[in-house]
């Protein structure tokens, strides 16, 4: 059986290594409270993309699902969970690869 996930907010990155070859990936952030802080987590690679009714689901290559509310303004992430997306940019980059946020506008559905 597939995990599903249900983020608060989240975006697709692109990932491109340094041959060239492209990844598209779910960057996915729930908030804590005052207990628990916020998280992160980035799924294995988009391999399917649907969307139902007020949902996209992104299917990966684990077999995950991840359910994310098709709205812009859960398009984002949180302060902690920026911080920790532009750490993996910056260190990408050293290697000569890139990691980039697609816009909201995107046609998710076109990426595979």
């Amino acid at each position: 059986m597939s995990e599903e996930y249900n983020p608060n907010y989240w975006q697709v990155v692109r990932i491109t290594s340094p041959e060239g070859k492209v990844i598209y990936k779910v960057y996915a952030t729930w908030t804590g409270g005052w207990t628990v802080g916020d998280s992160w987590k980035m799924n294995s690679g988009i391999t399917k993309v649907t969307k139902v009714d007020n949902m996209i689901e992104f299917h990966g290559y684990s077999g995950s699902v991840y359910k994310c509310i098709n709205a812009e303004h859960l398009y984002k992430t949180t302060a902690y969970t920026y911080g920790v997306l532009e750490s993996m940019i910056k260190k990408a980059e050293v290697v000569n690869a890139k990691i980039e946020v697609l816009p909201f506008e995107t046609n998710f559905e076109e990426l595979v």
